[in-house]
């Protein structure tokens, strides 16, 4: 009796191991965290066991999948991990005989098979239970499909990636979400994306997006851990991502290597310890970029933690406001706007409701009143319902005493739509977008001197008058006149009543290019590939009355498949075609196909072949190109691009007759109708990003920059266009670029010589990117080289990669350009 009450009591405690078995064995993939760990680590073996059986997670995503007779996700487990669970089996349920390790599923059989395991199940379930689930796992198929994954983003709570069943390679594939082991949802990845097929052996992958609605039992996490397996067969897809769904949490860890790094600046030990802590910090910077900014959609709660600071400046009783507020009729939104107006800082000098109560329209309404005398020396046009920061006043004030040169002063703002608060960010002004539509919102204050140099204000501008006086100060003083605040310092309402309209946006156009003597002429927006943007106009501008001749010089090589249907395209798509020549450039072709083809072609009347026997340099063959035309306009296109709508020449000419244009570029778009280029941004020096890469043409984009034209720091090379008086100025393409930066150190030099690049979505082209030369990554020379381009672009334009001109402050330099919002630890 004493012997087996003493033998009751030994038990076997937990190690990490046996957890980490359990971990493995029960739900088929390793522990997410400490977390999971710990609280089991020296308890009883055979308690810890029932309690992983009992699991929610082993219940729903393991047995109720194996009742179904469906393989449960799982993490694809490498041999360290089957091997560890082996001879788990071996030591605590005393398997005996050769063990089969191949995969988790064998492994689990294995273990149903073993006496103490079954009484373990037994605890929670049925023995017949048991049997159903001991015979589904003996006829689940002995091949798990093996999926290749790779996730290009995580935002957020948003993940997109591209997966391939390598058995099934052109079968979409549908996938099931799980947040820490519960399920979140379902999303099915079955959008070809071919512009990746070169990482997935040459074969094209599926693309999917899935934003992850986190479950009320998570809610309280900082962050998540998120897995994706095939729906059918339960395959793993990705396990272990990890989700920051509270960005704040992170700075917690930011603070903790800031005191880490101080501690190190004053040690005074040796060398090896310093090294070894650098080590330390190192591990943790790929993670730094993450914890230190915010999703867009997390906007409020960035703002929480970065409250708007009064402004460091000296007072001056010389600036002061008056406020005109335009009552809609809305009384509560105007007691909201004069009540905030109390409340600055920088007490305004005067403030005046105009508008009796909505019956006169804005453009009535401010014109009326700015033709009154007012004693203040700036002013600022408010709605009824805008609220302006505490400080707004004072830095608008700061702002105009550091800068007293400019007329308008711009600022960022937010706007409230369906409950939520949505930021504008803006950076330089650009005038091209402008034109489109009001990207200042009416987060400005213009000074009186500006107001009396515009001249005689028209009122028949309706609800779209501050989009009018923009332009009016533009007329004045160009660029130079305006001024931007990159903090965000007034919340607009929106109009009580109609919103501005196209028709009243057509008339203040008209007029303004009328005083401009422009030649342009506009209609509402429309966009036959993505969403029409309501509140913006679409421009044609006038090209020149001669018709100059147009050369586009393309580039090839031994790719008929590629270069025929690139002519094809065009010359089926060219407006001008007797006034367009096409200089296809042969880098000593040897295809016996394609030489064939030239013989056909090139005795047409606009198509040119010139032949180079060189070592490939993209820079050299296209000044080559330019050495075999006459044309006043020039593009370079690359061969594997196609023309997609007629009369794109059309608008490429007239933005090349605006002498304020050095280098235009195309919207391109991969094979499967996803965006590859909207213009690029750069984060640094070699990160520069296409903006809307991978989105859809609708995609809603900070200030519709994926449907409108915009200036931006520079547009690629597959589609570049440009005027040869401009080319001839600066020198051409510099060969010393042979491969990489040289459409980049073209568009700076433009750029340099105070010329706008512009991007143009009216003008869309296919691009099959890269499928003329290959990748870089996959050869040392190329690697080499570009590493030298590199130093050499560097050397060049060092101060041009610090800050990108057309890009926000407030957004973060990493992922996806415009979706993340920056944070450092000067905001906290």
């Amino acid at each position: 009796m004493i012997g087996h009450w003493f033998k009751k009591k030994q038990k076997t405690e937990c190690t990490a191991d046996d957890v980490h078995f359990l971990h493995l064995l029960c739900l088929g993939r390793p522990a997410l965290n400490g977390d999971e760990t710990s609280p089991h680590i020296g308890q009883g073996f055979f308690a810890t066991l029932k309690l992983f059986l009992g699991k929610q997670e082993t219940r729903q995503l393991v047995f109720a999948r194996l009742r179904m007779g469906k393989i449960p996700p799982h993490a694809k487990l490498d041999k360290d991990a089957l091997s560890q669970l082996a001879d788990g089996l071996e030591r605590h349920f005393r398997v005996k005989g050769k063990i089969q390790r191949s995969n988790w599923l064998e492994l689990l059989t294995t273990a149903f098979d073993a006496p103490r395991f079954k009484r373990a199940f037994l605890h929670h379930f049925s023995g017949e239970h048991f049997e159903i689930l001991q015979t589904a796992l003996r006829g689940l198929p002995a091949k798990v499909p093996d999926i290749t994954c790779r996730i290009l983003s995580v935002n957020g709570l948003e993940c997109r990636g591209l997966v391939l069943d390598q058995g099934s390679p052109s079968h979409p594939i549908t996938i099931d979400f799980f947040l820490n082991g519960l399920y979140v949802g379902t999303s099915c990845a079955d959008l070809p994306e071919h512009q990746y097929a070169a990482e997935f052996a040459g074969t094209t992958p599926f693309g999917f997006t899935h934003t992850v609605t986190v479950p009320p039992a998570l809610r309280g996490y900082d962050q998540l851990s998120l897995s994706a397996y095939e729906k059918e067969s339960g395959a793993p897809i990705f396990t272990g991502k990890e989700l920051l769904v509270h960005p704040t949490s992170g700075l917690n860890q930011l603070q903790r290597l800031s005191r880490s790094l101080a501690r190190l600046r004053t040690q005074n030990g040796s060398q090896p310890a310093i090294l070894e802590k650098l080590d330390q910090i190192e591990a943790q910077l790929p993670r730094i970029e993450k914890l230190g900014s915010f999703p867009l959609e997390q906007y409020e709660e960035w703002r929480e933690l970065a409250p708007l600071p009064a402004p460091t400046w000296h007072g001056s009783n010389d600036i002061r406001f008056d406020i005109l507020v335009y009552d809609t009729g809305a009384e509560e939104a105007l007691k909201a706007t004069l009540a905030c107006l109390k409340e600055q800082s920088y007490p305004p000098l005067s403030v005046t409701v105009i508008g009796e109560g909505g019956s006169l329209t804005p453009g009535e309404a401010y014109t009326k009143a700015l033709k009154e005398p007012r004693e203040g020396s700036h002013l600022l046009l408010l709605a009824a319902g805008d609220t302006l920061e505490h400080h707004a006043l004072a830095w608008f004030a700061a702002s105009i005493e550091a800068h007293p040169e400019h007329h308008l002063y711009s600022a960022d703002y937010e706007t409230q739509q369906e409950g939520r608060l949505l930021p504008h960010f803006q950076s330089r002004i650009d005038y091209d977008l402008l034109l489109q539509k009001n990207t200042f919102g009416r987060a400005f204050v213009m000074s009186r001197l500006g107001l009396d140099g515009i001249g005689e204000l028209d009122e028949d501008t309706g609800h779209s008058f501050h989009q009018y006086l923009l332009l009016r100060c533009y007329e004045a003083f160009g660029e130079a006149g305006f001024h931007h605040i990159p903090q965000i310092l007034m919340c607009e309402t929106p109009y009580s009543g109609p919103e501005p309209s196209s028709s009243e946006q057509l008339k203040i156009f008209e007029g303004h290019v009328t005083r401009r003597g422009l030649k342009a002429t506009a209609r509402a927006h429309e966009d036959n590939y993505g969403r029409s943007v309501e509140d913006a106009i679409q421009i044609s501008w006038q090209a020149a009355e001669n018709t100059p001749k147009l050369a586009v010089i393309i580039p090839t090589k031994d790719k008929l498949g590629l270069i025929k249907p690139c002519v094809e395209s065009l010359l089926a798509t060219l407006a001008h075609p007797a006034q367009t020549d096409i200089v296809i450039i042969d880098n000593g072709s040897s295809d016996n196909d394609l030489l064939a083809w030239f013989g056909e072609v090139q005795h047409s009347a606009n198509i040119k072949i010139v032949r180079e026997d060189t070592d490939f340099n993209w820079s050299a063959l296209n000044n080559a190109g330019v050495r075999h035309t006459d044309a006043e306009y020039l593009l370079f296109l690359n061969d594997d691009t196609l023309a997609m709508d007629k009369g794109w020449d059309d608008i490429l000419r007239g933005h090349l007759a605006r002498d304020t244009i050095g280098a235009i570029g195309a919207r391109l778009l991969y094979k499967n109708g996803t965006i590859q280029h909207a213009g690029m941004i750069f984060y640094g020096l070699e990160d520069a990003r296409h903006e809307g890469m991978g989105y859809t043409c609708d995609a809603a984009f900070p200030q519709n920059r994926i449907q409108l034209a915009h200036a931006c720091s520079a547009v690629t090379g597959a589609f570049l266009a440009c005027r040869r008086a401009d080319f001839e100025a600066i020198g051409g393409f510099d060969e010393a670029f042979a491969i990489t930066f040289n459409d980049v150190d073209f568009c700076f030099k433009m750029r340099q010589q105070g010329q706008k690049v512009l991007y143009e979505p009216q003008i869309t082209f296919r691009h099959f990117q890269s499928e003329s030369r290959g990748k870089d990554t996959h050869d040392m020379q190329k690697m080499a080289r570009q590493r030298n381009e590199a130093n050499r672009m560097h050397a060049h334009w060092h101060s041009y990669f610090e800050r990108d001109p057309y890009y926000p402050d407030a957004f973060a330099k990493s992922g996806i350009p415009f979706s993340r919002l920056s944070f450092t630890l000067d905001k906290k």
